[in-house]
């Protein structure tokens, strides 16, 4: 599982985690948004155009409204390792 999340606040340092099996990873500091109000990328950027997309397949991609706490992405990806009986 793969997450990222944003808090919202352009130049707040620390303000975008990224976290891997629900563990975070690492930090960036986001100071201005690509694109508009309308654009989202998924395995791209609209800073790179098709120069560097994602070769590969994501599956069951989600978004929320705001940004997830550390807390809950570990439940997101705790439910994920749940088998149906």
């Amino acid at each position: 599982m793969v997450a990222y999340t944003y808090a919202g606040t352009p130049d707040f340092g620390g303000n975008g985690s990224l976290y891997l099996d629900g563990a975070l990873v690492a930090h960036n500091t986001i100071s201005q948004l690509s694109g508009n109000d309308y654009d989202v990328w998924i395995g791209g950027s609209p800073d790179y155009g098709t120069d560097r997309l994602f070769p590969g397949y994501i599956t069951q991609a989600a978004f929320f409204t705001n940004a997830l706490s550390a807390t809950q992405i570990q439940i997101l990806y705790q439910a994920g390792l749940l088998h149906p009986l």
